[in-house]
């Protein structure tokens, strides 16, 4: 399997709650309507801190929290029609593991 591009980001790696940089790889662009995002901004919701700190049960460490984004489009899918590389996009991102 191929490996995504390197990134960096502020992450758990444990109930403390303490997030230190992290560098780590994201996944290869794999499906029809994928659209990569390169992040700029990131926010922090509410929700963020407790999950690093496990008090919902179910973390899986490490964890980089975040999900309320500013970024640009560096790739999309042959699928994607609403967005082109170079588009400035901004919203909120799920979580996926894969």
């Amino acid at each position: 399997m191929a490996e995504g591009k390197g990134a960096h980001g502020w992450a758990a790696r444990d109930v403390s709650g303490h997030l230190s940089p992290c560098h780590f790889s994201r996944r290869v662009q794999r499906d029809d309507d994928d659209v990569t995002i390169k992040v700029l901004f990131c926010g922090l919701c509410h929700t963020n801190l407790h999950v690093i700190k496990n008090e919902f049960g179910n973390t899986m460490y490490l964890v980089v929290p975040g999900h309320e984004v500013i970024g640009v489009v560096t790739d999309v899918g042959r699928g994607v029609t609403k967005f082109k590389a170079g588009d400035t996009v901004r919203g909120l991102l799920c979580r996926l593991r894969g």
